[in-house]
């Protein structure tokens, strides 16, 4: 029978060979250079988007099972309100650079659905965002979280939210990938 100490200390075996075989794979071009272009693209996109504040949406859905056609559905649906609440009722009539917009990821759509964005909010807005933010995706979803950040490392926020994408084929990106309709300035 195995103690709880040595079953802890597995697991910070598995952790420790996880993260140097990843080390080592990186080193020894194990993965295709092509796949670490994409994902560098990626970083360079969104750090162009000057976002203003980290996002991380958290669905925890009853059921326990999301499909990536309500998570794109759900995050336009959050901007819309957000901007209505931020810059009023006539918010869609105002220009692009006007309004918030978002760039990011979907992860584990089949498990622990959550995104990480990178949102632009103008500087106006700043100091409601977070706010209008949490109380609207509370309402949109009771069982879920939102956190909010402002950004200081556009460069690490950036990486971080495409951590998985060179290790996708690039058919997946789409799928995965989340923009507002104003993120195109």
């Amino acid at each position: 029978m195995r103690s709880e100490a040595w079953e802890r200390e597995q697991e910070l075996v598995d952790v420790f060979n996880a993260g140097w075989i990843k080390a080592k794979a990186l080193k020894s071009k194990w993965i295709d250079p092509k796949a670490l272009e994409r994902k560098q693209a990626w970083i360079d996109t969104i750090v162009r988007f000057e976002a203003t504040h980290a996002v991380t949406l958290i669905w925890n859905p009853e059921d326990g099972r999301l499909g990536l056609q309500q998570v794109h559905i759900d995050a336009r649906q959050v901007h819309c309100r957000i901007d209505r609440a931020l810059m009023g009722r006539s918010f869609n009539l105002l220009s692009v650079s006007e309004r918030s917009g978002y760039v990011g990821f979907t992860e584990h759509p089949e498990t622990n659905t959550h995104a990480h964005l990178a949102w632009r909010v103008p500087v106006e807005h700043h100091a409601r965002f977070e706010d209008v933010l949490k109380d609207w995706w509370d309402r949109l979803h009771p069982y879920g979280e939102a956190t909010v950040e402002v950004i200081y490392d556009a460069a690490g926020w950036a990486s971080y939210i495409s951590k998985d994408q060179w290790r996708l084929p690039h058919s997946e990106d789409a799928a995965l990938f989340l923009a507002s309709n104003t993120a195109d300035r």
